[in-house]
């Protein structure tokens, strides 16, 4: 039964011909996950009870300036900075797990698993700058880079402020693409992507209290100060399109991962408390086939 009022705004002044700068503000809301909403509890009277029926929404304020120069018609350079402040974020409640939120958390099933209570008493803050270079497709060739580096930090109920599990800190994404006409009205396509990231976030677990204890217990002294391998993966596509009077065939055989990066997802532990790493997959190919009418 909640609701919820998001005012936003959005304005612009083109400087010149080619010059254009902006600036945006809005509020903006995100339900969780139903499986958190209802996942269950057990009291000390051994009851079951759902305390996260009445969890209200999650809020943010955006802000964001950009600027953009076109070259020419077909070529941009954009640069934009922006500002969110996240609050009503749900943070554990609990003195076992004080350094939780969700903004942390994978899916849901980190939540209902756990023996957490939720409330609404946590914030964060996102904050960078963007570059992007855009040539656009013209002349049967485009390509797009761009660049990012950004801050994610996040306060649970402890009241300290912690980095959060995807502050990898900086993102480099070049994509391009090429089409070749062909004398039959066909076409053969190329297109590349390139991505590289800043890797996510752990806490390391406190290996002599885990040992002495028999279960795993994180060192919350240095929350989310590890970082995994940077992220890096290879695609490249190829297509062929056959253009008839009325219908097209295209075929498409996409390769995402094409250098076989075994990328870290995250980690899990064995007997002795020693860290397992888990593993992205690595080559994936994707073979498609579309007709239009």
């Amino acid at each position: 039964k909640n609701h919820s009022l998001e005012p936003r705004i959005g304005a612009a002044w083109r400087l010149s011909e080619t010059q254009t700068l902006s600036f945006g503000v809005g509020l903006h809301t995100r339900t969780e996950s139903t499986a958190l909403y209802l996942a269950e509890r057990t009291n000390a009277a051994g009851q079951s009870f759902q305390p996260h029926r009445d969890l209200d929404l999650m809020k943010a304020w955006h802000y964001v300036v950009g600027y953009d120069h076109y070259f020419t018609p077909k070529f941009r350079l954009r640069f934009e900075a922006y500002y969110q402040d996240l609050f009503d974020i749900p943070v554990s409640s609990s003195a076992q797990n004080p350094i939780f939120s969700s903004i942390n958390a994978e899916d849901a099933w980190d939540i209902v698993f756990s023996n957490d209570i939720l409330v609404n008493e946590g914030t964060g803050e996102n904050y960078g700058v963007e570059l992007t270079l855009e040539k656009f497709l013209s002349k049967g060739y485009y390509y797009l880079l761009t660049g990012s580096l950004y801050e994610s930090r996040y306060t649970p109920l402890d009241g300290q402020s912690y980095n959060t599990r995807y502050a990898g800190n900086y993102v480099l994404n070049v994509v391009g693409g090429k089409e070749f006409s062909l004398k039959n009205r066909n076409q053969f396509g190329l297109n590349v992507r390139v991505l590289l990231a800043g890797g996510n976030r752990y806490t390391p677990l406190d290996v002599n209290r885990s040992r002495d204890l028999g279960f795993p217990v994180l060192d919350f002294a240095q929350t989310y100060e590890e970082q995994v391998d940077a992220y890096y993966r290879l695609d490249v596509g190829l297509s062929y399109t056959v253009n008839k009077s009325a219908l097209t065939h295209a075929i498409r055989f996409d390769f995402q991962n094409i250098t076989d990066r075994l990328n870290v997802q995250g980690f899990d532990y064995n007997n002795n408390f020693e860290q397992v790493a888990f593993f992205h997959s690595g080559l994936l190919p994707i073979l498609s086939y579309k007709v239009t009418f």
